[in-house]
């Protein structure tokens, strides 16, 4: 009868067990879980297509002539597409997307749906990001994923060719261009109000530098800073006539607060390629990088415009335009910018350093540097000794501010020439099996200590005691 009473406790137990911790466990797992996409650790490409293929696979002199469609765009980016489960009771969603894992810099969204579209995530960028459901307890982990390390191609609405120049690394791999700080592209004379929102707002473009002949009115809004320069192209920037008119393109990049800026001509192409290069050239960007930058534009309807064999005229300008670069630099292209930019436009080292120092962001990992500070000198001691019973010498003195310790010293000569030590953190000491009739010589310091440094104060002044007893 007892063995049958337990074994009906034991099954009630596991049940109530089973009952209570299973069901919650049941609803945590099915309708307050928050599954997502993309997956944790995915990297997600925003460019598709022919685009992303030239991209990804680029070889000078070979991409542009495999991939480019004359006269047509293909040059859109692809927005991240987020994705996620129904929560039951839930009232919509938010998506919180951020660069820090604990996302303490996150840019929220508020969704009604179980989808979403983000565009413009930066490049080769690690990204986070959590959805939480609004009017239940409900939220997935945060989850990690990547964004392909290619060119930022920019959607402005009515304006064609527009790209971020940033996020290439430079060729000694030490530092990176920064992005979201320098846009090129096309004219703006058919933006729309979405693109001149978007410019303002989204991008925050500051500056609008127009290398073409003639001023208009600002398409940004009265509020931006128009610069309007008749720009230089190609070998053009070789001759000294036009060194002043670089001279005062480059000068716009020295000021931070221009930043971020759009820079464009007419077809985004030509006057616009040429800054870009010299600049890419300045921040220390690499051949290959510089070349595929300039041909992304092929990718556009206006930077197909112009000739009917444009990426051959192109090539050959942009050649020219490198093989004069190098010259200036021995045969290395980054350095040969920096000396275009110093010794033909007398541009100060200054100048080109702050263009570097607004535009690059260190590669190298953070180095903490730990600064110690030397522990306080104690001050001087003031000892008492004396001979006491059984050949042994009392030495006690007064504490001493600062002080972690004592260091005390004797000997049998007054130089002490041989002499013993020994520390403590008490404020007497008994110094034992010494010599009858003998005279010895005491003194003691105080020692301070912090980290792994230790600082002594001054000697005591020395007393001299005979050992009578």
């Amino acid at each position: 009868m007892k063995r049958i009473l337990s074994l009906v406790i034991a099954t009630t137990l596991i049940f109530s067990f089973t009952f209570a911790f299973g069901t919650v466990s049941s609803k945590a797992d099915s309708a307050n879980a928050i599954t997502c996409t993309p997956a944790n650790g995915t990297t997600v490409n925003m460019l598709e297509g022919n685009i992303y293929e030239f991209s990804a696979n680029y070889q000078i002199g070979v991409s542009a002539k495999e991939w480019r469609t004359r006269y047509s765009d293909k040059y859109e980016p692809k927005p991240v597409a987020f994705a996620w489960n129904a929560v039951t009771g839930a009232t919509g969603y938010i998506l919180s997307i951020g660069t820090k894992a604990n996302l303490s810099d996150a840019t929220t969204y508020t969704v009604l749906g179980t989808s979403t579209d983000v565009e413009d995530l930066y490049a080769g960028t690690d990204y986070y990001y959590q959805v939480s459901a609004a009017g239940v307890d409900a939220k997935s982990s945060i989850t990690k994923f990547t964004t392909a390390n290619l060119p930022r191609t920019i959607s402005i609405d009515g304006v064609t060719n527009t790209r971020d120049i940033g996020g290439c690394y430079t060729e000694d791999g030490k530092y990176r261009v920064k992005q979201g700080m320098l846009y090129r592209g096309a004219n703006m004379n058919s933006i729309t109000d979405a693109g001149i929102e978007k410019a303002n707002t989204k991008l925050g473009i500051k500056t609008d530098l127009d290398l073409r002949e003639t001023a208009v009115t600002p398409p940004l809004g009265p509020n931006s800073n128009y610069i309007q320069i008749s720009g230089v192209q190609y070998e053009n920037i070789g001759y000294d006539t036009s060194f002043a008119t670089m001279k005062r393109e480059l000068e716009v990049f020295t000021d931070k607060s221009n930043y971020p800026i759009y820079f464009h001509c007419n077809l985004g192409r030509d006057r616009t390629g040429t800054l870009a290069l010299v600049l890419e050239g300045i921040l220390g960007m690499s051949k290959v990088d510089i070349y595929r930058e300039y041909e992304l534009s092929y990718f556009s309807k206006l930077g197909n415009n112009g000739v009917s064999d444009v990426i051959a005229f192109n090539a050959a300008n942009l050649d020219e335009l490198i093989d004069l670069m190098e010259a200036y630099g021995g045969g290395d292209l980054q350095d040969g910018c920096k000396r275009y930019a110093k010794d033909a436009l007398g541009m100060t080292d200054a100048q080109i350093n702050t263009i570097r120092t607004i535009m690059l962001e260190s590669t190298q990992p953070e180095t903490t540097t730990t600064t110690t500070t030397k522990p306080a000198k104690p001050g001087k001691v003031t000892i008492k000794a004396k001979n006491i019973k059984k050949k042994s010498i009392k030495v006690t003195w007064k504490k001493v501010k600062v002080a972690k310790g004592y260091q005390v010293s004797w000997a049998k000569k007054k130089n002490f020439k041989g002499a013993k030590k020994k520390t403590t953190k008490k404020t007497s000491v008994k110094i034992a099996k010494l010599k009858k009739k003998k005279t010895y010589y005491v003194k003691v310091r105080a020692y301070n200590t912090g980290g792994k440094t230790t600082v002594y104060g001054s000697w005591s002044k020395t007393k001299k005691v005979k050992i009578k007893k």
